[in-house]
């Protein structure tokens, strides 16, 4: 599945890159959704 941990974090690193605050929100409600 696409939604794999490696193909997430990826996704993720690559976000952190674009936009620190972005990818801070967006990793705290991912980290809430998969709870």
């Amino acid at each position: 599945s696409f939604f794999n941990e490696e193909a997430v974090d990826g996704a993720l690193i690559g976000g952190a890159s674009l936009n620190g605050e972005e990818f801070a929100l967006i990793a705290n409600i991912y980290k809430d959704l998969k709870s």
